[in-house]
Parts: structure tokens; sequence; C-alpha cells
């Protein structure tokens, strides 16, 4: 950019704040019937899925109508196009499994979920 005389050169470099630490599995665990019974298996929706994780102690307690659960974790993630997430699937995070207790869309826009865990044992 020049002013009057004067050239003026503009550098700036800064890096971005990685918002979206890390990358989980979404998958939905599909019941088949089988000559000794009952057999399930999963089948994976989404992979390295980036979200931010908020980790909880498990001492947060939320009611739903008549059940009440204590959290693990809260993931907030953008909304992938085409992929439902309901509350019957799963979170694989490093191998852990994790219950999906709710799942919310932010401010109602379709933009981001913010979905409450609790793992499985």
């Amino acid at each position: 950019m020049r002013v009057n005389d004067t050239t003026i050169e503009v550098q700036s470099h800064s890096p971005s704040l990685r918002v979206y630490n890390c990358g989980v599995d979404v998958v939905r665990p599909v019941r088949t019937t089988t000559s000794t019974g009952q057999a399930e298996t999963t089948v994976a929706l989404a992979t390295d899925w980036q979200c931010a994780i908020k980790w909880k102690s498990g001492a947060e307690k939320i009611l739903f109508g008549k059940n009440s659960y204590f959290l693990d974790a809260v993931l907030i993630c953008r909304v992938i196009p085409g992929v439902v997430v309901k509350v019957s699937d799963r979170i694989i995070y490093l191998g852990d499994a994790f219950e999906i207790v709710d799942v919310r869309d932010i401010n109602n826009l379709g933009l981001r979920y913010k979905i409450a865990l609790r793992r499985i044992v």
C-alpha cells in the first residue's frame, strides 16, 4: 500500500486456533437374529468427525423425563450433511465407547450439534 511517498508493506500471519480438537467415530449398532440368538454389529456413520470435547467429572447429572444420567463428556460438532445422529448411536473416541444421552441442535440453525455422552463400561 502506498500513502503519499511512503510505501507500507503489511504482513500478517497468526496461527489459527484449532477449535475442533479431536476426531471421533459415530457408529450405529445393528442387531440381527441368528440361529443362536441375537448378534450386534456396528455400522460406521462417520469417521474422524472433528469435534471439540469438554470432559465432565462424571458427577454432573441431567434429568430427561423419569431417567437421570451422569455425564462424562460433551461434544460440540459441525453437522455433517446427510448424517443424522440419534440417541441410539454411539461415539468411539480413542478406543473408548460412549453412549449418546442427548443430541441438541445449537441455536436450531442446523450447523452444530451439542452431544451429551456417557461412557459405556
